[in-house]
C-alpha cells in the first residue's frame, strides 16, 4: 500500500516525521509539484482522499476540506471494505 501526499509542506522530511510518529510500515511519498496528482484535487482547497485498489480502480472517495479532512479511521474502514475475504 502506498500513500501519496500533495500538501506536505515539509516534503520528504515531513513524511519522515509522519512515519516516525505513526510507526507505519506503509510507503509514504509526496508529489510536491502536484504533477501526477492534480486530477485528484482539481479545485483549490480540495482535500479529498481516494482509495485506489491494486488494479488502479478508484474504490472510494472520502471528501475533505481544509478544516474537515478524512480521519485514519475513515480511510481504514474503506480499506477493510475492499480487502479480499
Amino acid at each position: 500500500m502506498i500513500f501519496v501526499y500533495r500538501e506536505e509542506r515539509e516534503g520528504p522530511a515531513g513524511l519522515k516525521k509522519i512515519k516516525d510518529r505513526t510507526n507505519t510500515t506503509y510507503t509514504l511519498t509526496v508529489d510536491l509539484d502536484k504533477a501526477e496528482t492534480e486530477a485528484y484535487s482539481p479545485k483549490k482547497m480540495t482535500f479529498d482522499n481516494y482509495v485506489i485498489d491494486s488494479t488502479g480502480r478508484v474504490r472510494a472517495i472520502v471528501p475533505g476540506t481544509l478544516r474537515t479532512r478524512a480521519t485514519a479511521a475513515q480511510l481504514l474502514q474503506h480499506l477493510k471494505d475492499i480487502q479480499p475475504r
